[in-house]
């Protein structure tokens, strides 16, 4: 309760953000104030622009995650 939480999404895990897709749990997210972002490689390798994404869904470097385990935040990987 409380906490800042953000969900990287990864090599497959990219494809369900895009407007066109049928899965619709990241709308439900993105309502609980939890931040979406996409690993640009991920989307490179999977021909996925940006543009073709969710809008609310960012998109970065898998940096993140050193920058987040660096500083100490609770990181979890599945």
């Amino acid at each position: 309760a409380g906490n800042r939480v953000t969900v990287v999404l990864v090599q497959n895990g990219v494809m369900p953000a895009t407007k066109s897709s049928i899965f619709t749990p990241f709308t439900k997210l993105l309502h609980e104030n939890i931040t979406l972002v996409a690993d640009k490689f991920s989307l490179q390798q999977r021909e996925i622009d940006a543009e073709q994404l969710i809008p609310e869904i960012l998109t970065t470097d898998l940096d993140i995650v050193i920058k987040a385990l660096l500083s100490g935040q609770k990181v979890i990987w599945n």
